[in-house]
């Protein structure tokens, strides 16, 4: 063995070998440090998908509980708009009662509206007959009056001018 070991063939052969050995090792340092690398990664990677999975699952109940909340505010939405409108349709319903009790009053109120004006019409018409009934009385009376007047002048005219007469013709 020492032959080899002081042989330089020998000597040159194995430390090529021994090169070879310790690139061997270098290499598999290097792969194991990068075994490790990757099996931290690993790890990380798969807390984090641990960790998503366990958000996912709380966003989940999240959801969950939103979807029962947005059903639940739905229906009372629901039932809400029924209410509303039940209460337009009775508002509109009594509206209409309303309106159609007014329209009736009104055409009660007309009618008896019409009938006062007849009933005014009526007496207008009566006091005009008799005003010009009184108007023609007052006319005649003052006719006559006036007729009676122009006698009474005539003949006070016609006494004057006689008294007048008298007078010239008396010596």
């Amino acid at each position: 063995s020492l032959d080899r070991e002081t042989d330089p063939e020998c000597s040159g052969e194995l430390a090529e070998r021994m090169e070879i050995v310790a690139s061997q090792t270098r290499e598999i340092n290097r792969l194991t440090a990068e075994a490790r690398l990757l099996r931290s990664t690993v790890e990380r990677q798969a807390a984090a998908i641990g960790q998503k999975d366990s958000l996912a699952a709380h966003l989940g109940e999240q959801l969950g509980e939103l979807r029962a909340e947005l059903r639940e505010r739905r229906l009372e939405a629901g039932q809400l708009q029924l209410q509303y409108q039940a209460e337009a349709e009775e508002a509109q319903s009594q509206h209409r009662a309303e309106s159609q009790r007014l329209k009736s009053q009104l055409a009660l109120e007309r009618a008896r509206w019409g009938e006062e004006a007849e009933l005014l019409r009526s007496e207008v018409e009566e006091m005009r007959e008799c005003h010009r009934r009184e108007l023609a009385a007052l006319q005649e009376e003052l006719a006559q009056q006036a007729e009676a007047k122009s006698k009474d002048d005539r003949l006070q005219i016609a006494r004057l001018q006689e008294a007048q007469y008298l007078r010239t013709a008396e010596p």
